[in-house]
C-alpha cells in the first residue's frame, strides 16, 4: 500500500506556526484549542473600568467559577499545564498567540496549581516572556484568564536508570542525562562548550539540553531540588538550555531546579549552571550558509542533516541565501521549513531560495517564506 505523501509550498508567505495550539475564535468572547479541546475566555479578566484585574489566588478562582461566558458556566482557573498550551515563548511582550495577544496583558496569570512543598504558594506564568514561578496565594496578585473543558494530563517524570557510568536515562523520553552537576557556573557559550567537549559514559556527542528537554526531568512534586534524587548533587540554582529569548538574542532560557520555575538570564553576563543530556532530536533545528547560525543549536550546513536531524512536527529554520544541493524526505516525518531569517535568525523574510525541488517519498515538507526556482 502507498503511504499518502504530503507537500505543502507556502510561496513567499512568512508561516507564524506553533506546533502545540490550534486556535478558533468562536465569536463570542471565547476561543476553542482544537487540538486540546480546551475552551479559553479571549480576553482577560477586567475590573469595572475596563482594566485589566489584579486579583489575590483565591479571588482568581472565584471570578473563574462564577464567570458566565458564551452560554456556559462551567469555567475554571487553568492548571499551569493548561496555560503553558497558549505561551508562544517565540513571541513577548506578550509572549501568546495572536488569538490573544492584544488581550493579554505582560505581567503573572494565576494557574491553579498548588506549590507541592508550600501549599500556601500557587504557580503563575508570566506573559511578558513565558517564565513561571510561584507566590503567595494571599498577599500576592495576578492577572487572570478563565478555561473550561477537559483537564491535560501531566506528562510523568522518569523513571530513572542509573548506568552506573555517570549517566542516567530517562526510560520514557530514551534520553540520557549527566548525572551529577559539574562544581562550576558557567556563561553560556562556556557551557555549550562544556557540553560539546565532554566524554562520559564512552559517549562523546554531549550538548546543552533545549528547554523543552530540561522541563521533562523537573519534578514538581519535589523541591530544592525540583528533581528525582537520581541526579546527584543538584544546586538549587539555574540551569542553562540551548535555548536563545526569541525576542533578545543576548538572552538564554534557565530552570531553577530549587523550585522548577523557567526564565531568562543574559548568556555572557550572567552564569548558571550544566546538565549535559545525549541522544533524543531537537525540535528545532538551524540552516546557515554563512556564520555558524550565530550560536544558535544545532546548526547546519545544509538541509539534507537538518532533516535528518529534526524530529516529527520540528522546525528547520533556514537562512537567507540560495540553497542548491538536492534533498529527501523518506520517512514518516512531518517537517516545518522556514525560510527568510537573518544572520542572527531574530528576523523573517521572504529571501531564501531553493533551487532544487524536494523529493519526498514519504512523510511531508511545509515551506514557508521560500522561494523555488528549479
Amino acid at each position: 500500500m502507498k503511504k499518502a505523501v504530503l507537500l505543502t509550498f507556502a510561496l513567499l508567505v512568512c508561516l507564524s506556526q506553533h506546533a502545540w495550539s490550534e486556535l478558533i475564535d468562536n465569536g463570542n468572547g471565547t476561543v476553542t484549542d482544537t487540538k486540546t479541546n480546551l475552551t479559553w475566555q479571549e480576553d482577560s479578566a477586567r475590573d469595572g473600568v475596563g482594566n485589566f484585574r489584579l486579583t489575590d489566588w483565591n479571588e482568581a478562582l472565584y471570578f473563574c467559577e462564577s464567570l458566565e461566558l458564551g452560554g456556559k458556566q462551567d469555567w475554571r482557573l487553568p492548571t499551569i499545564i493548561e496555560m503553558e498550551t497558549i505561551i508562544d515563548i517565540s513571541a513577548s511582550d506578550p509572549a501568546t498567540y495572536a488569538a490573544f495577544s492584544s488581550l493579554t496583558y505582560s505581567g503573572y496569570y494565576w494557574t491553579a496549581t498548588t506549590q507541592d512543598y508550600d501549599r500556601d504558594n500557587a504557580w503563575l506564568i508570566t506573559f511578558e516572556n513565558g517564565g513561571d514561578g510561584t507566590k503567595s496565594k494571599t498577599s500576592a496578585s495576578g492577572y487572570v484568564r478563565a478555561v473550561r473543558g477537559g483537564t491535560i494530563t501531566p506528562s510523568p517524570v522518569g523513571p530513572f536508570q542509573d548506568n552506573q557510568d555517570g549517566t542516567t536515562t530517562d526510560t520514557r523520553t530514551g534520553l540520557v542525562w549527566q548525572t551529577a552537576t559539574p562544581e562550576n557556573m558557567l556563561t553560556w557559550k562556556e557551557a555549550l562548550a562544556y557540553c560539546e567537549e565532554l566524554n562520559l559514559g564512552n559517549r562523546w556527542n554531549w550538548r546543552l539540553p533545549t528547554i523543552k528537554e530540561l522541563e521533562s526531568i523537573v519534578d514538581l512534586s519535589v523541591c530544592v531540588p525540583a528533581i528525582d534524587p537520581s541526579f546527584q548533587e543538584t544546586r538549587n540554582d539555574d540551569y542553562w538550555t540551548s535555548t536563545t529569548y526569541d525576542e533578545n538574542r543576548y538572552y538564554a532560557w534557565v530552570i531553577d531546579f530549587s523550585t522548577g520555575a523557567g526564565g531568562t538570564i543574559r548568556k555572557t553576563n550572567d552564569s548558571a549552571y550544566v546538565r549535559a543530556v545525549w541522544g533524543g532530536i531537537n525540535t528545532i533545528v538551524y540552516v546557515s550558509k554563512t556564520d555558524g547560525c550565530s550560536g544558535n543549536t544545532p546548526c547546519y550546513s545544509n538541509l539534507q542533516d537538518a532533516i535528518n536531524a529534526v524530529e516529527s512536527g520540528g522546525t528547520i529554520r533556514v537562512g537567507r541565501g540560495s540553497f542548491t544541493a538536492p534533498y529527501t524526505l523518506n520517512n514518516q516525518k512531518s517537517i516545518n521549513v522556514h525560510g527568510g531569517w537573518n544572520d542572527s535568525f531574530s528576523i523573517q523574510s521572504p529571501n531564501t531560495t531553493f533551487l532544487v525541488t524536494p523529493r519526498v517519498f514519504s512523510g511531508g515538507l511545509t515551506f514557508g517564506c521560500v522561494t523555488f526556482k528549479p
